[in-house]
């Protein structure tokens, strides 16, 4: 466990454990359809879906349409 020394950089660690635990880093649209899947299969109500903090506007849009094939046969 690290010492936080300012409310910016605690507010960076949430953000990248937030991170670390909803965006499965280095996997295909399969594999994080397969992880939206899970979240629905365990009752979730929607599933939020956000490219990493820092991606820029355009490339975080590509990511989610390489996703949307695999996301459209969720049903």
């Amino acid at each position: 466990m690290k010492a936080i020394t300012s409310a910016s950089e605690a507010d960076a660690d949430r953000a990248k454990t937030a991170a670390q635990q909803t965006v499965p880093g280095g996997l295909d649209s399969i594999a994080i359809a397969a992880k939206v899947r899970e979240q629905l299969t365990a009752d979730a109500d929607h599933v939020t879906l956000l490219p990493p903090i820092g991606t820029e506007f355009a490339s975080g849009i590509a990511q989610l349409e390489r996703l949307a094939p695999a996301l459209a046969e969720l049903g």
